[in-house]
């Protein structure tokens, strides 16, 4: 015996709208942590994204190839330790999602490590 079982209401559309490529995340902000290695960045939050990844890098000119630490934060904030205390680091934000998977770096802020 086959039991069917229905709601009585038509399917919804699963499919939604596509949400377009992302933009640039502005107002990246770096500051010093409570500790000794410790810097704690915020930027404003971009419409449309799911997450964020960060960057933490040594030279402004080769960020790939300087790479030291990266992360993915859930929100417009992460808090970034374990950093070369004395060491001048720069960092930078992009939110993940859109049509593209990912939206374009922020400006690198500059920050020496305490």
């Amino acid at each position: 015996m086959t039991i069917y079982l229905t709601s009585g209401y038509d399917a919804k559309d699963t499919k939604g709208s596509p949400i377009g490529e992302l933009g640039k995340v502005i107002g990246l902000e770096v500051d010093y942590g409570n500790d000794d290695g410790e810097l704690r960045a915020n930027w404003k939050p971009l419409a449309d994204t799911r997450n964020y990844t960060w960057h933490v890098f040594t030279d402004s000119e080769n960020p790939d190839g300087t790479l030291i630490k990266m992360d993915i934060a859930q929100k417009s904030k992460a808090t970034i330790s374990g950093l070369p205390s004395g060491e001048k680091v720069w960092i930078r934000v992009r939110g993940n999602g859109g049509s593209t998977g990912h939206g374009e770096w922020s400006n690198a802020v500059e920050k020496r490590v305490p």
